[in-house]
């Protein structure tokens, strides 16, 4: 069990990842001593974890307040960043669905108006903006789904 103040939280198949903060942190479901696996400029606001497609690893992809959106092995390593931080904005979700980093970034202030990217084979698409309190990405293999969260 995490017992500490967590934002977001994610899990593979041997651990719990959260953020706490600006730190990505990582403790087996059987229990054990909590990993820091990585520490942001900002505090981590959207989290996903992927399982190994093959090989020893998934990987970490993450949001933070002020916009970037960033990945990385989850045992460590480099780190890839799909969004640079933007002035005002904040990451509410983020995803990948094998080709597609996926997320939504909304204004920090009140969380709207928000916008749906993706970004695969190097560029980044807006696929809606303007959407008034995004939250809760889903998608499948063609399509991205979303709704919207209770104004805060």
């Amino acid at each position: 069990m995490v017992q500490d103040p967590t934002s977001v939280s994610a899990r593979d198949s041997t651990f719990v990842y959260y953020g706490e903060g600006p730190r990505i942190r990582r403790v087996r479901k059987t229990g054990g001593p909590r990993e820091i696996i990585f520490t942001a400029a900002n505090t981590i606001t959207a989290l996903y974890v992927t399982a190994p497609a093959s090989g020893p690893t998934g990987t970490v992809y993450w949001g933070e307040l002020g916009g970037a959106v960033r990945s990385m092995p989850v045992t460590g390593g480099a780190t890839t960043t799909y969004r640079q931080p933007s002035t005002g904005r904040t990451v509410a979700s983020v995803g990948f669905d094998g080709s597609r980093v996926l997320w939504i970034d909304c204004q920090a202030s009140g969380l709207t108006p928000c916008a749906v990217r993706k970004r695969q084979n190097g560029t980044t698409t807006t696929v809606s903006s303007g959407v008034p309190h995004a939250g809760h990405l889903q998608w499948d293999a063609t399509t991205m789904y979303w709704g919207r969260t209770p104004a805060s």
